[in-house]
């Protein structure tokens, strides 16, 4: 599977966490949690959220929606790191 992931000016790596970067062994790790997803028990839906509480997605398959809040956290990972240029 293909990973992605950016290297900032300051030597910062900033991607969405898979054990491929702790075998990295690029040192202490800093991990935050960039979205959530949850059951919403009351529509019988998985909802990804931004920290902020906006909406990423929401969907009767949690898989499905976990993919979705993935590339979206990748895009937004890239979208900040382009702007930092």
């Amino acid at each position: 599977m293909k990973k992605r992931a950016v290297i900032k000016k300051d030597g910062t790596l900033v991607a969405v966490y898979s054990d491929f970067i702790r075998d990295l062994n690029l040192g202490p790790l800093q991990i935050e949690r960039a979205s959530n997803v949850e059951f919403d028990e009351r529509n019988q839906f998985w909802e990804a959220r931004w920290p902020d509480g906006t909406l990423i997605i929401c969907h009767p398959k949690r898989d499905f929606c976990l993919e979705v809040e993935k590339l979206a956290v990748e895009e937004s990972i890239l979208a900040e790191c382009q702007n930092s240029l």
